[in-house]
C-alpha cells in the first residue's frame, strides 16, 4: 500500500468503528502532537481516542499532501 491508501483505509477504519483495522495501519512507535495532546505509542493514542469513533461517519478532508513515506491532513467538520 502506498501512503495515500493507508490514510484511506485508516480513514475508514474510523468511519466502519474497526478498531483492529485502524491499529494495523498504524507505527507501533508513533509520536502524535497536537495542541492539546500528546502520544508517544500507537497504543495510548488509540486508547485515548477511540472513544470518538463513534462520532465519526465521515472524514471532511480540507488539504492533504503525501510523499512516499508521510502525510499532512487537515480535516474538520
Amino acid at each position: 500500500m502506498n501512503t495515500k491508501e493507508i490514510i484511506y483505509n485508516y480513514y475508514h477504519g474510523w468511519v466502519d468503528n474497526d478498531r483492529e483495522k485502524v491499529m494495523s495501519l498504524l507505527d507501533p512507535d508513533l509520536k502524535f502532537r497536537s495542541p492539546k495532546d500528546s502520544f508517544d505509542n500507537a497504543s495510548d493514542f488509540l486508547e485515548y481516542c477511540w472513544k470518538f469513533a463513534e462520532g465519526f461517519d465521515v472524514f471532511n478532508v480540507q488539504h492533504e499532501v503525501f510523499s512516499d513515506d508521510s502525510c499532512y491532513i487537515v480535516y474538520g467538520s
